[in-house]
């Protein structure tokens, strides 16, 4: 009989199968590692997104923040302009009613006096005194001439025991031009 010796055929086969097992190993660990890689790799993009989204988000809430203080800063110069145009319209009545002011004196006819001057929003009142009924028309005529009114009529005229005359005139401001206010 012929000796066999079976080690070396066991050692080969025993090497073989060491050399799976470590392959096996070394493609697990491989695929271990790729994997944790991969979700380190996920969750570091997962944190980079959470930080855009929260600076989205706040970049967002500064956008609204804005767009609600320059809504209140419109409408505050709106109503800044509508304060404005009232004063503006103020002052040229103002003005308006300063020239005509200045230029009642020479309106008045040679005889004719004022004695009164009383303004509200709906009227010009005159009373004063007139040698004759002719001044206080003519009177009437030139205060019709001034664009401040609408309308001006002679109110009450009486006769006093010296022979002048008192009397009443109205003038109703043109409210459409605003000067009445």
């Amino acid at each position: 009989m012929v000796w066999v010796n079976l080690l070396p055929w066991r050692q080969v086969q025993l090497q073989k199968r060491w050399r799976v097992w470590r392959l096996a190993a070394c493609a697990l660990v491989l695929v271990l590692s790729i994997l944790m890689l991969e979700g380190y790799g996920q969750r570091s993009l997962n944190h980079q997104q959470g930080r855009m989204q929260g600076l989205w988000n706040a970049a967002l809430n500064d956008v609204q923040a804005l767009s609600r203080r320059t809504q209140a800063a419109r409408q505050q110069l709106s109503g800044l302009q509508r304060q404005q145009d009232h004063l503006l319209r103020r002052q040229q009545q103002m003005a308006q009613w300063r020239d005509f002011a200045r230029t009642l004196g020479p309106r008045f006819p040679p005889n004719t006096w004022l004695s009164a001057l009383h303004k509200t929003r709906k009227e010009l009142v005159l009373r004063g005194v007139a040698a004759s009924i002719q001044e206080l028309h003519q009177l009437r005529d030139r205060l019709r001439e001034v664009t401040l009114f609408k309308q001006v009529s002679l109110g009450a005229v009486q006769r006093t025991r010296t022979g002048e005359m008192t009397f009443d005139m109205q003038a109703l401001p043109d409210i459409s031009s605003g000067v009445g206010e």
